[in-house]
């Protein structure tokens, strides 16, 4: 299992067209199972999720502290389940895919991904 640190995700630059350049080692982890801990983050307004976002830190208010593009990690998870949103600490693995094409989408997504506790 490969750790995927924050730091690293935030080492990409987007350019003015919103074309994302990714680092090497981001760039070789993709397609790869990767863990990553952080926050989750609905969509919406639904508490049971099958999809959230994944975020450093907490936030107390969305539109007052929303991360750069480049700090969010969107989280899919496998047919049929879904998480309970929570405020603690989460582990999430799962299969890392780049987003390089489709700015309307994230740069970050974590498939067929678990959540667990963190360490």
């Amino acid at each position: 299992m490969n750790a995927l640190p924050w730091s690293v995700l935030a080492e990409t630059t987007v350019d003015r067209k919103f074309k994302p350049t990714f680092a090497k080692y981001l760039q070789e982890l993709d397609g790869k199972d990767v863990s990553l801990t952080g926050f989750m983050q609905p969509l919406g307004d639904e508490l049971e999720a099958a999809t959230f976002m994944l975020i450093e830190y907490p936030v107390g208010c969305w539109y007052c502290e929303m991360p750069e593009v480049t700090g969010i990690v969107l989280v899919e998870l496998p047919a049929n389940k879904t998480k309970t949103f929570t405020r603690g600490l989460i582990k999430i693995t799962g299969q890392l895919k780049l987003n390089g094409t489709d700015p309307e989408n994230f740069l970050y997504i974590m498939g067929k991904a678990k959540v667990s506790e963190a360490d």
